[in-house]
This record gives structure tokens, C-alpha cells and sequence, in this order.
């Protein structure tokens, strides 16, 4: 029976903040400041599942403007993801051993907005089967895997990695780090002392 190797998207496979910033701009163009911006998308995060049509959703409670022209911009933005995926990602997915591994995208987020990236950038084809999680990674888990049964998970967030080693004893753990980046507005500290690697050339020896 092949181990199951649950790679996260955001920030691990694809580069979310390459996406934030254009996002950013068709909002500021609907004729908001920056600080209503980044206030507005703190609220929309807070509970781990940002969707940039709820965020536009808080918006419109501050000033109106016209919803379908605003949907339709953020929309656009998908054309781009491709160039968003860090270079090291298709190399990566592609020399994975498939005899060994069943190979699972797990990333935490709204379901939609999460689908929509995912099958933009055209990362979708490289999984045997991809879970979108509303729920933190090691609840979610429990529901797909148990707790006795050994499998690989790569996430760029230690805290997720820490607490799904409370529970899965047998599991094997590698936090991605790419650039040393200081924690996210999601991400909470937790002594981590796992496997710690800043590429996918760092993380391959840990799969054979």
C-alpha cells in the first residue's frame, strides 16, 4: 500500500503573496485606501478561510460600488497564477515516487477561492486526490487518516505541523521555509522542532 504525502499549496507549492498584491490593486482601483484594505482583509482571514468575494462582501459595507464589475476583476487575476507556482514546484511533483507515495494536495482555506487557484495555475493534474479544508490540518486529518497509520505531510506553517504531531505519532513532518519569511497573519508561534528545509531540493532526500 503506497504512504500518503500531503503537500500544502499556499506558500509551500505557490507563491500566495505574488497573488496578494495584484489582488490588492483591483480592490484599491473600486476606490478604497490601502488602510481600509488591509483592515477589511484581516476580518476576512481571521477565521482561516479568506475568499475575496466575502472580502469584497465587507467592503461594500464602507462604500458601494458595483459587485459583478469587482467579481469580474478578481477573476482576471486566475489568468496569471501559472507564473505564481515557484520554480522548484513542477520538478518537484513531477520526480515524487509514485510507487512509494500517493501524492495529495491538503490546503486550508475557502474551498472556492482555494479550487480556483489550484486549477488555474494548472498544478490540479499532479495529485491523486486534493482536499480543500475549512478546518485546521490536524482536525481535517482525522477524518482522512488514522491516527495509527504513518504518512508525510510538507507545510510551509510550523504551528499546523507541531499540533498534527500531537495526535499522529507515526507521521513525518517537513516545514517549508523559503525565504526565513516571518510568521503570517494566520500562523501562530509553536515550538516546532521537526525537519526544517527552504526548498523542495532540501525536502526530496527526506522522501526516499
Amino acid at each position: 500500500m503506497k504512504i500518503k504525502l500531503f503537500i500544502d499549496f499556499d506558500n509551500t507549492l505557490f507563491d500566495a503573496r505574488k497573488l496578494k498584491a495584484p489582488l490588492f490593486e483591483a480592490i484599491k482601483s473600486l476606490g478604497f485606501s490601502e488602510p481600509e484594505i488591509l483592515s477589511s482583509y484581516k476580518e476576512a482571514s481571521s477565521d482561516y478561510n479568506y475568499s475575496p468575494i466575502e472580502h469584497l462582501k465587507l467592503l461594500q459595507k464602507l462604500q458601494k460600488f458595483n459587485m459583478e464589475n469587482a467579481i469580474s476583476k478578481v477573476d482576471k487575476l486566475y489568468e496569471k497564477t501559472p507564473e505564481y507556482l515557484f520554480d522548484d514546484t513542477e520538478d518537484f511533483l513531477k520526480n515524487i515516487d509514485r510507487g512509494k507515495f500517493e501524492v495529495d494536495l491538503l490546503t486550508l482555506g475557502d474551498p472556492d477561492f482555494q479550487k480556483k487557484k489550484v486549477e488555474a495555475c494548472g498544478a490540479a493534474k499532479f495529485f491523486d486526490k486534493i482536499y480543500y479544508c475549512k478546518d485546521q490540518k490536524w482536525i481535517f486529518l482525522k477524518t482522512i487518516v488514522k491516527l495509527n497509520e504513518q504518512f508525510y505531510i510538507i507545510d510551509d506553517r510550523g504551528d499546523a505541523l507541531f499540533n498534527i504531531l500531537k495526535d499522529f505519532k507515526l507521521c513525518h513532518t517537513i516545514e517549508i521555509n523559503r525565504a526565513a519569511e516571518p510568521l503570517d497573519n494566520m500562523e501562530q508561534p509553536a515550538p516546532y522542532m521537526g525537519i526544517k528545509v527552504k526548498n523542495f531540493a532540501e525536502a526530496m532526500p527526506y522522501l526516499k
